[in-house]
């Protein structure tokens, strides 16, 4: 009783794990035996009583009917051109009995029989390897990845015409140059359409949209050509060639604008991907000098979006520490979560090498791992031997190869097709959230152009003035605040408007005429003059009158050319507001937008003259009457310069007579009073000539106290006459250039250009406006369309 018991348990023990192996989605022919033949052994053990053995060989084996469908279907799945392209399916959890196809089962058997104890386990591992040499396991089907597809792939066509990033999933594949990708791409698609030669081939970024289709005979699109259908892929080819010469040149110069292809096809998966260029290191040719750092550049910007699927293509019979495309990843994936290798030219290495444990994940761990794939060879590329036949060659390879036979289901383009429709599909799906947000910010900011274009002018004369009109006020109302600083749009990074019109009068201006007081002063020869001049034939007892005057007028004359030049700076800087002012109402009509800014020129500039008028009969009333009794001028009646310059001369004067007394008490009586006796004789006659007139270069006491004061006094009176100008000069410029100005200028536009009889002519659009328009109106429908989209996903339990 205990040994039945004990059999009991060990055989339901079995027949639930064998049940748990085979529903598992990653039970292949090379899991699935060993445990077979585990549960064999166990079931034998415990059945050496011929109860025991009945009870073991009655317990019907239940198990998941997939895998016997798998079986069931593998020869005519085999047979058929569309078995390594077909979509990959769910697999259903459905329990049911065993059943097996009839080419599988034994003669004594039935396809309805259920199969019972280690016959049912025999019978089980004969289905998994007929399953496993009909097709490669293909990875679990996500369905709403899958339906989001062609929403992604119209957002990105969209988006790339429009040059906007909105961060959508995709799958970049990248490598070094001759690594393979072109062979990859064409294997993906069954078709040899991508350009072929030596050096760079791919020269502009390819994004290749893959569409299943019922019709049997495959077609390409561009978006670039949206009307036309190529049936000839060799066409194709010629196509993608004369666009990356149009663009990129007929050298071998690389650009970033990308291509898109739509490939519409029975063999095909939905799948998105983008081919860029091969990575090289060695300009060859006419290439630029810099093209390795090009084409990483823009190889990265494609990668290092979080978003983006990588598959890393790499030959295999070359060193993996080499790998271009791979070191890419490392940088912007580093810890290999979102990256795929693939590993070409399995076929190609030297004997003795494989590539297994790069297949297995054991030299370089990837969290979606590696997939080995053979491409054509060039013999079979110049004998235009079809991609089909390829496929079948690859199959054969990879099955009958002793290395790789035992991870022959997860290798081959057909597993890597299938491999990449699934994980695009889920990032779809997990990205999801995100793009939603990111197409919301898009629709808004879509939404704000279009406003400020306005829409497209339509209807009668009388709605072309409105128009007009609504125009001008804007324009007049931008320019005003403008100046004032109440625009909307305010810069936090450089001045604008008004604030530019303060820093000529604050900063330019003001400095330029403190500055002239060091620039224009007067040398002490020129102060002597002036002193001597003014006083005539006698001696000045202190500074005279009219030596102050002289030289404060022309002090004050050199502040008329700096303020002049201050107004033709205000006007330059007014015209420059009047002709960048943003106003995209007015941008849309290019010739009305001239016409504004000519006669906003014309009103403007009326304005500098009587502003000149005004600084320049400032300065002449200042020049008309020197008021040295100004409250704040230090020569006035109040003030104390004059003082303190006669205490500075009487101190002076007394230390000068204490010194010339000592050094004349050393004569005697008689030589005071008749004088030395070695004093030179005198001549009776003088001549006086023009070149005698010149003063003698010591200059006295008296004249250095002399010149000290009116230093002083010029100073001063020349700082009172500065801020007088200065203050006066910036009140005409703002009276008669800017406010006068801004009122007229409403008036003005309304006079010249409203009533203007070709107002049809102003208000015509350019071709710019009216496509960029074209543009915003088609991106946000897709966006639209791609929202609602979104929003009707259901999501599975």
């Amino acid at each position: 009783c205990l040994e039945h018991t004990r059999a009991k348990m060990l055989c339901r023990v079995g027949s639930r794990a064998l049940g748990a192996l085979v529903r598992s989605p990653r039970a292949t022919s090379a899991s699935v035996p060993s445990l077979l033949s585990a549960s064999v052994r166990s079931t034998r053990c415990v059945s050496s009583d011929t109860k025991h053995a009945a009870y073991a060989s009655s317990r019907p084996l239940v198990l998941p009917a997939r895998h016997l469908s798998s079986s069931s279907s593998s020869s005519s799945s085999s047979s058929s051109s569309r078995s390594c392209f077909g979509p990959s399916q769910r697999l259903a959890g459905a329990v049911s009995p065993l059943t097996t196809a009839p080419a599988l089962l034994p003669a004594r058997t039935t396809p309805t029989q259920p199969l019972h104890g280690s016959y049912a386990l025999h019978c089980l591992s004969r289905c998994f390897a007929a399953r496993s040499k009909a097709a490669p396991s293909a990875p679990p089907h996500d369905p709403v990845g899958s339906d989001l597809l062609p929403v992604v792939n119209k957002l990105q066509e969209v988006l790339s015409v429009m040059g906007t990033k909105l961060d959508l999933p995709q799958i970049v594949v990248i490598g070094g140059q001759s690594s393979g990708k072109s062979s990859v791409l064409e294997n993906l698609v069954g078709q040899d359409f991508l350009p072929r030669g030596s050096g760079i081939c791919t020269r502009r970024p390819l994004i290749l949209q893959l569409l299943p289709t019922d019709t049997s005979e495959p077609w390409g699109v561009f978006a670039h050509l949206p009307n036309q259908q190529y049936h000839d892929f060799h066409e194709i080819r010629r196509e993608i060639e004369r666009e990356t010469e149009r663009v990129a040149g007929k050298g071998k110069g690389v650009s970033k604008d990308p291509i898109i292809l739509r490939v519409h096809s029975s063999n095909v998966l939905p799948l998105t991907l983008v081919d860029t260029p091969g990575m090289t290191r060695v300009p060859v040719g006419d290439q630029p000098t810099d093209i390795e750092e090009q084409i990483r550049s823009m190889v990265h910007s494609f990668v290092e979006s979080k978003n983006a699927i990588i598959l890393a293509v790499h030959p295999a019979n070359q060193d993996i520490a080499t790998s271009d495309g791979l070191k890419m990843a490392r940088e912007v994936d580093p810890k290999g979560l979102r990256t795929v290798g693939v590993l070409t030219k399995l076929d190609l290495m030297d004997s003795g090498t494989d590539a297994l444990n790069l297949l297995t994940g054991r030299t370089l761990p990837l969290r979606l791992g590696f997939v080995g794939v053979v491409n054509r060879s060039q013999k079979d590329i110049n004998n235009q031997t079809p991609i089909a036949d390829s496929l079948k060659s690859e199959r054969v390879f990879f099955e009958t190869n002793p290395i790789y036979s035992a991870v022959a289901g997860h290798c081959g383009t057909s597993y890597l097709a299938s491999r990449c429709s699934q994980i695009l599909a889920e990032q779809i799906r997990n990205t999801l959230p995100e793009v939603q947000t990111n197409i919301r910010n898009r629709i808004k900011k879509v939404k704000e152009e279009l406003a400020e274009l306005g829409e497209e002018v339509v209807g009668d004369g009388t709605d072309k003035k409105w128009m007009a009109l609504q125009i001008l006020n804007t324009y007049t109302n931008k320019f005003r605040d403008a100046i004032e600083g109440t625009r909307a749009d305010i810069s936090s990074t450089k001045l604008h408007g008004g604030a530019r019109i303060r820093y000529i009068f604050d900063d330019v201006y003001r400095k330029k005429l403190e500055a002239l007081k060091e620039e224009h002063c007067f040398s002490t020869e020129q102060y002597r003059l002036a002193i001597r001049n003014a006083a005539g034939p006698r001696p000045a007892l202190i500074v005279p009158q009219g030596a102050f005057e002289v030289l404060a007028k022309k002090q004050i004359e050199v502040l008329r050319e700096p303020s002049l030049q201050c107004a033709e700076l205000i006007l330059a800087e007014l015209h420059r507001i009047a002709s960048n002012l943003n106003l995209p109402e007015l941008s849309r009509f290019p010739r009305l937008h001239e016409n504004v800014v000519e006669v906003a020129s014309k009103v403007l500039t009326k304005g500098l003259k009587p502003s000149q008028k005004m600084i320049s009969d400032l300065i002449d009333c200042e020049l008309a009457y020197i008021n040295t009794n100004h409250e704040d001028f230090v020569g006035s009646t109040g003030g104390n310069l004059l003082t303190e310059g006669l205490q500075k001369h009487a101190s002076s004067a007394r230390s000068r007579r204490t010194s010339s007394s000592s050094s004349s008490s050393g004569g005697g009586f008689f030589s005071r009073i008749f004088g030395s006796s070695n004093a030179p004789s005198q001549d009776a006659t003088m001549q006086v000539n023009d070149d005698d007139f010149q003063m003698d270069r010591n200059v006295s006491s008296r004249e250095q106290v002399q010149i000290s004061l009116l230093k002083d006094l010029l100073e001063s009176y020349f700082s009172i006459a500065r801020k007088n100008i200065q203050d006066g000069s910036t009140k005409a410029i703002w009276h008669f250039l800017v406010n006068k100005g801004t009122e007229e200028l409403h008036r003005a536009l309304v006079t010249e250009i409203y009533s203007h009889s070709t107002l049809d002519t102003l208000l015509y659009e350019s071709e710019h406006v009216q496509r960029h328009r074209r543009q915003l109106q088609v991106e946000l429908d897709t966006l639209k369309d791609a929202k609602r989209v979104m929003q009707r996903v259901d999501w599975p339990a």
